[in-house]
């Protein structure tokens, strides 16, 4: 392997058993919408960061928190 596998960091801000449903909650922006969805995504474990970036509606920059406060109809309005 080019990256060995690491444990999960005692100082990441964001705790590991949450990383799966961020990912998910990903996933379904990704798919979501033909016209609005996630092109680019990246999770900061240490500062607790969520940085996405959508087809047309440009970059938004939360807490992992706040990321899963929001529902489908957040993001896409009543299409959701």
């Amino acid at each position: 392997m080019l990256y060995p596998r690491r444990p999960y960091p005692d100082n990441a801000m964001i705790p590991q058993d949450i990383i799966p449903t961020i990912l998910s909650n990903m996933r379904q922006l990704r798919t979501a919408d033909e016209t609005l969805y996630l092109r680019m995504a990246s999770i900061n474990i240490f500062n607790g960061m969520i940085s996405l970036t959508f087809s047309c509606d440009g970059s938004h920059y939360m807490s992992w928190q706040e990321f899963l406060d929001k529902d489908m109809t957040f993001w896409l309005g009543s299409a959701a």
